[in-house]
């Protein structure tokens, strides 16, 4: 219940903070609750460790492309995406998740 109450908080906090900087619409959050379920597919969920690396790895592609590209952002997304769909391919669980066992 305690951490519900922090995620709550930081969540208040993070609203605060990046508010002046976006102007409100119906869709505000999309492009951030995707990053961040990205971020923690990619580390393996249920792996803490894993969902800072995954946002991370996010962040870093993220500011490369960005800088590579001559357009800015707009490969970003694109790019994000297709790292994230290799490391699924090659490691379904994560980067620090445990591979599910069957019990037969």
């Amino acid at each position: 219940m305690i951490t519900f109450a922090l995620a709550g908080a930081l969540a208040a906090v993070g609203a605060v903070l990046i508010a002046p900087r976006q102007f409100v619409k119906l869709d505000l959050g999309v492009s951030l609750g995707v990053q961040a379920f990205i971020a923690a597919v990619l580390g393996g969920l249920g792996a803490t460790r894993g969902a800072i690396a995954g946002g991370y790895v996010i962040g870093f592609t993220g500011a490369i492309v960005s800088t590579v590209t001559a357009e800015g952002g707009s490969w970003q997304p694109l790019v994000v995406f297709a790292v994230f769909l290799l490391v699924l391919v090659v490691r379904p669980s994560g980067l620090f998740g445990s591979p599910a066992v069957e019990k037969v």
